[in-house]
């Protein structure tokens, strides 16, 4: 174990006495101490159980005993994750531990196997809430066998950071919980033999079961497991052993570790080929760069690269198919080696395109050469890599190898000829490429080919290199190409078709011909011929749409109001294995130029909008921000970059290639002393990039639980406290150069707005609230002293502020910007709408209504504006003057999700949880059934589409397809 570090105390081993007693002999024994403890497991002294260790354990000692410390947020240990009824005591059992609580919880756990989710109620977990120890356990004597648990607390409450023995036993008659040696509870509910479920987790130091896992933030030094009831006079006894540790004073709180210290960004992984991927981190000072990985455990393998640096890269090899592979960074600069965290890379997620076989080429002949030099003249013309290519006239297939041996390209050839077609497959078969990389398809004619609009990034022809005229319709070559970029590239070998030919047919497309260009820059006189964007189409470039926080794209969906307008134009990865569970209200995808942009567990994802195709993919183990309702994003896009917030940093990235340029650290707010500082909110506008600052771990970060934690359903408590703010900047996007920034209150996050050249947002200047230690704040006084003030967008100074007094927002708190007015939706008992003009902050209007329900998303809508028209269900109010406008939205029947806005329609989840689109003209309500959007916004408009990344996996209602997809308008066939 390392213990270097500010947090690790000097370690001196202290032998536990076990209790011999042979008729009590545990059956399972767990000692959290540096003998039994190594980096990956905890040594089960009496069953051989051993715990497995997910996340980094650092040990801790004050003199009087070791033990293990846990953050609450990523560490616990698994014993057994499929556990069943035979890995448990039948009837008698008893459960011991002693334990130190750090953090109080709702649902707190130190061991448990259970399941708990309503109508089922099996299992036993000895745990804590917010004041009490309790000791959970379902028997078959109960409730006629279904199944329910019964929850002993302790008679007295405990304190944090004090050392307490805790112990749970069941006789088959009677439940005991003991505190300290002594009886602090009893129940006869429970009789019979325990009740268990068909499986469940069996954890240490943690509250897991299907549905919820609550980590323990605390102490560990021993959990024991018996199959025998321990009477009263023994459990005295083995609590007087270390009774000494019960008499202490509360210690300091020992800080949580901070096992990736000497990493400065990162770590991120990205797959390089089937069988290899680079990960890649940065730290402060120059470091030899060392990584461990292996299937097993990290140590299997170990790279190194002893040349100091600050820039890290190694590459991780010999990696199989869907395999989960473990790996750690290390560092020994100083002399004594510190580590990482351990991080996973399963090959599941590896997107890149099969490797081009290291075989003879089948076309080995001098004809050939034409071909090589043509496909290399094509993809240095059009700098296209990636996507889709089709091959209009095939021929014998020998540009399709080529064009597929020096790129990326998944190649479909087309053609007409049987013989051609034939011989074409069995050559490319035998160069181990056919099926992977290039398909050939037969058709009846060129004139209509049967694949969708929009789907090619690059169109040639083998052909037409070596015919005297044109093949099929320069019309369904531009309907195939994929619009804002998509480049048809046509040439004859030796000019033996001129340039003329190809200028008569393409004038032949008409209108849609114009963007040809004649490049002419080599024998080939390539026609280049791009699609140019559809019209009318909008961006979804951050939350919600635009930085003006509205949710609309401003997306006319080229006249499509209802989901018979359009049809499916691709659908596929990423699956829901991908993704988090459709919980916890993550970041809203992205699309903007074409792209689409989706957040995963710990990953981003990047593809093609028009077709699909996998751009590129980060696995990020910082990545993670949820609670959408209550912060704001964590990223950004514009027309070539996207900018996502990772801790303390703003990571660039290019949006094509998934190269991350660079790292932008957050400007730190001024007289914050020791306090560290997170990135917050984060938006592109005009020629600048705006961020906050948030004080570190005030992001919402759990993505599992019940009906409130992890699912952020609830009315009040923690998960509705806001994440606030305490400064907001603007800064060069290219340089990071800081350009302005504004500090007085306390900012809340999902207040901030851009528009019309300037920035909006709701400040507390609440004194209480200004010096509180918190960035997730639910304190009263933080609807005191609110001030709505406006900035200047290109230097921050200040142009107007105004002290308002509105409801408290206490499930939501949102402002957003239409038609020259401020609108800010406050959500306490019921929805409350103010209006203001965003030109000098005088109020303009306010209005009321209740919500349909308290739950499943009906409370924490957030509102859409199109046009004059504002929308927050169940109403709709006229911006201007706040006058009712329609007074019955069509049900939410669905729940939980939110509305995204096109010009003619808005999304959302509807008619038995589907997406649903509702033509507010028409009042016509159109459904896609057994397709699923997540618990917040999953399913935007944007670039003539409706894009909808798999968002519901984990949905317990059951009876989704589980994909990804994207619509586009439908084709007058």
């Amino acid at each position: 174990m390392n213990n270097s570090g500010p947090f690790a105390l000097l370690i001196t081993l202290t032998v536990f006495t076990i209790c011999t007693c042979s008729a009590q002999d545990p059956i399972g024994d767990w000692i959290f101490d540096e003998e039994h403890v190594d980096e990956l497991r905890v040594r089960d002294v009496a069953g051989g159980r051993d715990g497995i260790i997910q996340g980094i354990i650092e040990m801790y000692d004050d003199g009087n005993t070791e033990a293990i410390l846990l953050n609450g947020e990523n560490q616990s240990i698994t014993v057994k994750e499929n556990a069943t009824e035979e890995d448990f005591p039948k009837r008698e059992i008893t459960v011991e531990a002693w334990v130190s609580i750090y953090k109080k919880e709702n649902w707190g756990g130190i061991v448990s196997a259970f399941q708990d989710n309503g109508s089922s109620e099996q299992g036993w977990v000895l745990g804590y809430d917010s004041s009490y120890f309790y000791f959970g356990l379902a028997s078959k004597g109960k409730d006629d066998g279904n199944g329910l648990m019964t929850y002993l607390r302790s008679e007295t409450s405990y304190e944090l950071q004090k050392w307490y023995h805790v112990v749970g036993t069941y006789s088959g008659s009677s439940q005991r919980i003991y505190v300290n040696g002594r009886l602090s509870g009893q129940s006869a509910e429970q009789s019979g033999d325990i009740l268990y479920p068909e499986s469940c987790w069996f954890d240490l130091g943690s509250y897991h079961d299907q549905n919820e896992f609550f980590r323990l933030k605390g102490l560990i030094k021993e959990i024991r497991l018996y199959d025998t009831v321990l009477g009263a006079g023994d459990i005295y006894k083995r609590f007087s052993k270390d009774k000494a540790l019960a008499a202490l004073e509360p210690p300091t709180p020992t800080p949580i570790p901070t096992p990736l210290d000497f990493v400065k960004s990162g770590p991120y992984l990205r797959f390089l080929g089937r069988d290899s991927a680079e990960v890649i981190w940065h730290t402060d000072s120059p470091c030899p760069s060392i990584l461990e990985y292996g299937e097993n455990e990290p140590g299997e393998n170990r790279i190194e690269d002893l040349t100091p640096k600050t820039e890290h890269r190694m590459v991780l090899t010999g990696l199989g198919k869907d395999r989960v592979y473990r790996y750690q960074l290390k560092n020994d600069s100083a002399g004594n080696e510190t580590r990482s965290d351990i991080f996973e890379c399963e090959t599941m997620f590896n997107y890149t395109s099969p490797a081009f076989p290291d075989i003879p080429s089948p076309f080995n002949d001098d004809k050939q050469t034409q071909y090589v030099e043509a496909a290399q003249s094509i993809l240095e013309t059009t700098n296209h890599q990636t996507g889709y290519c089709l091959i209009i006239g095939n021929g014998e297939g020998r540009l399709a190898y080529e064009l597929a041996k020096r790129s990326n390209l998944h190649i479909i050839g087309v053609d007409t000829d049987d013989a051609a077609i034939s011989n074409a497959r069995k050559k490319l078969q035998q160069a181990g490429i056919y099926g992977t990389r290039i398909t050939i398809r037969k058709i009846d004619d060129y004139s209509r080919i049967p694949f969708s609009q929009y789907f090619a990034n690059l169109i040639v022809s083998e052909r037409l290199l070596t015919a005297n005229s044109v093949i099929g319709s320069a019309a369904e070559v531009y309907r195939l190409l994929r619009p804002g970029g998509g480049i048809a590239c046509l040439g004859s070998l030796n000019a033996i078709l001129p340039q003329t030919a190809l200028e008569e047919w393409l004038n032949s497309a008409g209108e849609d011909g114009q963007s040809a260009v004649l490049s002419g820059t080599d024998e080939y006189g390539w026609l280049t011929w791009a699609h140019a964007p559809l019209p009318g189409i909008g961006r979804w470039s951050h939350q919600y749409g635009g930085p003006d926080n509205n949710a609309n794209s401003m997306d006319h969906l080229l006249g499509a109001t209802q989901t018979g307008d359009l049809q499916v134009q691709w659908i596929g990865r990423p699956g829901p294995r991908a993704m988090v569970d459709r919980n916890p209200r993550k970041p809203a995808p992205l699309s903007i130029n074409g792209r689409l942009f989706t957040q995963g567990l710990h990953r981003m994802i990047a593809q093609d909008a028009y077709n699909g195709s996998i751009l590129w993919s980060l696995e990020v183990p910082p990545l993670q921000r949820f609670n959408m309702p209550r912060d704001c994003s964590n990223w950004c896009a514009d027309a070539d970059r996207l900018f996502v917030a990772i801790e303390n940093q703003c990571w660039r990235i290019d949006a094509q290639t998934g190269d991350v340029e660079a790292f932008i650290d957050v400007p730190i707010p001024q007289n914050t002393g020791s306090v560290n500082y997170d990135w917050g909110y984060i938006a592109r506008s005009e020629d600048k990039l705006y961020g906050s600052a948030v004080k570190q771990g005030s992001s919402y970060t759990n993505f599992r639980g019940g009906s409130t934690e992890g699912w952020y359903d609830a009315t009040t408590g923690p998960v509705t406290y806001k994440v606030c703010s305490d400064n907001v900047f603007a800064l060069n996007p290219e340089s990071g150069q800081e350009i302005w920034r504004y500090e007085n209150g306390v900012i809340i996050n999902t207040t901030i707005v851009i528009a019309d050249g300037r920035v909006f947002f709701v400040e507390c200047r609440n004194e209480t609230i200004r010096n509180s230690a918190e960035g997730r704040i639910g304190n009263t006084a933080l609807w005191q002293d609110q001030y709505l003030v406006a900035l200047d967008q290109n230097d921050g100074n200040l142009i107007w502020e105004k002290p308002i007094d509105t409801a408290n927002g206490i499930v939501v708190f949102y402002l957003l910007h239409g038609k020259g007015t401020l609108v800010l939706a406050s959500s306490d008992t019921k929805y409350h709408l103010y209006g203001f003009d965003a030109e000098n902050g005088e109020s303009k209007w306010s209005t009321s209504h209740s919500w349909l329900k308290d739950n499943h998303g009906q409370h924490m809508q957030h509102p859409t504006i199109v046009g004059d028209t504002i929308f927050l269900r169940p109403r709709a109010y006229n911006i201007n003057d706040g006058q009712l406008v329609i007074d019955a939205m069509p049900p939410h029947e669905g729940g939980c999700a939110t509305f995204a806005g096109t010009e003619g329609a808005l999304i959302y989840r509807g008619k038995e949880g589907c997406i649903s689109m509702w033509d507010f003209n028409e009042n016509k309500v159109t459904h896609w059934y057994s397709i699923r959007p997540g618990c917040w916004l999953s399913t935007i408009p944007a670039g003539g589409m409706v894009l909808s990344p798999e968002g519901g996996g984990g949905c317990s209602c059951g009876g989704w397809l589980e994909t990804s997809i994207g619509f586009a308008l439908k084709e007058n066939l």
